[in-house]
């Protein structure tokens, strides 16, 4: 009698961008079973639906994710605050991309305050989701160069390719129940909120 693959991973997502796309299709193409899409934006919306996946209008409830059961809440170039009902549905976590080298940069407009500040050099991280802001375990990380003449797109742009790069090491652990992350040391912790 042959074996019965074991049963898909469960994903809801919500984010926009480029990025946010890119690892929509790598979760499609990987096995994942997609319950929810929350984009943030039009198209990616309609790359959503027309890979059929249950997508939500833009800017729903955020209550929406948590319509059906699943593993995993991939916040992915998501600027909306998750409120505890929402960290608490999955049966596993919440993990969101920011482009940002926590614990520095935490919160908004990472690449810019790099740039602000002279830094040498930025990054990106995976992390789980607690009841802070950015302050959950490190899961993925990858430094990203800042070279001469940097806007904050150019290297915006530079932090959505080392997201989806950086994003395949992230595959694995999402076959994980528990994974362990790097616990972010407080003491290195900026943070710019939008008020």
């Amino acid at each position: 009698m042959p074996a019965h693959p074991p049963n898909p991973v469960r994903i809801a997502l919500i984010g926009d961008s480029m990025i946010a796309q890119r690892v929509l299709g790598r979760l499609l193409e990987s096995g994942f079973e997609i319950t929810a899409c929350l984009p943030g934006g039009d198209a990616f919306a309609a790359e959503a639906r027309a890979s059929g996946v249950r997508t939500e209008a833009v800017g729903a409830d955020l209550a929406t994710l948590c319509r059906e059961p699943c593993d995993w809440i991939l916040s992915v170039f998501n600027t909306r605050i998750l409120p505890a009902e929402v960290i608490d549905h999955p049966a596993r976590g919440v993990i969101n991309f920011h482009d940002g080298p926590l614990p520095r940069y935490a919160g908004l407009y990472a690449p810019t305050r790099a740039l602000l500040d002279g830094a040498d050099e930025h990054g990106v991280a995976w992390h789980l989701v607690d009841e802070g802001i950015d302050t959950g375990d490190l899961l993925v990380t990858e430094p990203v160069s800042i070279e001469a003449g940097d806007t904050a797109l150019t290297l915006q742009l530079r932090c959505v390719e080392a997201g989806c790069r950086s994003f395949e090491r992230l595959i694995p652990v999402l076959h994980e129940a528990d994974p362990q992350g790097r616990v972010q040391d407080p003491s290195l912790r900026t943070f710019f909120g939008s008020g």
